[in-house]
């Protein structure tokens, strides 16, 4: 499908001719396997998937227009998409906290070796400074998605892709395809890590010591009740009913 036919839908689902149209966003972290799951989003036969960060920004309505499933990375206003595009479907990809930091940091650090971070942003930094913000950003970004989605299970599916051997499954049937033969797996850098082995593990247990979040909730994928206090909701999704 071209990107008019899709944005010419689009236009139709807004002003409620087409109803059974509806777009998909995964709207987890960045490193919580987007491309895995923009992987699957093709095999199951939706059209028009993007990986990348283009669509985050909320003035971008003419490339949300033209594709139908989105990953890698939060928008910047996810409550704007489910109001402007009317049936969308949001996914929370999730990974465990020490895990997801020490992909992340790999990440940046690769970022920074090859001249692509702006020196002047000290969020996209491999530092200490920096991972104690991807941690409450990272908490704050799920509890509100949760939040905003509460009554609303239809429209929200929480999963974490890389541990869960069920997630594609999961995902399938929350779009109401069928599920593929086996969960998808795409690397979108080298590799640098073995799964389970911290490669940074020095920096980030300091941090996260510093922040008073003890050992048992360094595996946690939603959030750190040490953080940001005992919330009405899991912290773990192993732990959601």
């Amino acid at each position: 499908m071209s990107g008019r036919i899709e944005a010419a839908r689009t236009i139709l689902s807004q002003i409620g001719v087409d109803r059974t149209y509806s777009k998909i966003f995964a709207i987890g972290m960045n490193k919580t396997a987007t491309s895995s799951i923009d992987t699957l989003f093709a095999s199951l036969g939706v059209p028009r998937t993007l990986h990348g960060e283009q669509w985050r920004p909320a003035a971008r309505s003419d490339i949300i227009r033209s594709w139908r499933a989105f990953t890698d990375g939060p928008p910047e206003d996810f409550k704007g998409l489910d109001q402007t595009y009317p049936r969308s479907k949001f996914v929370l990809n999730t990974r465990d906290l020490s895990e997801w930091l020490d992909s992340r940091f790999q990440h940046v650090t690769g970022r920074q070796e090859e001249g692509l971070l702006d020196p002047n942003n000290h969020y996209w930094r491999p530092t200490a400074e920096a991972v104690e913000l991807w941690v409450r950003h990272r908490d704050r970004h799920h509890l509100e998605v949760m939040e905003y989605f509460k009554d609303r299970p239809n429209d929200l599916l929480i999963v974490n892709f890389i541990s869960d051997p069920q997630a594609a499954a999961k995902i399938a049937a929350f779009l109401g395809k069928k599920p593929p033969a086996e969960k998808p797996y795409t690397r979108s850098t080298k590799k640098t890590r073995d799964h389970g082995v911290l490669v940074n593990a020095e920096i980030i247990e300091s941090v996260l010591n510093k922040m008073g979040i003890p050992q048992e909730e360094w595996t946690n994928d939603l959030y750190c009740p040490s953080l940001s206090g005992q919330q009405p909701f899991p912290a773990r999704t192993a732990d959601n009913p």
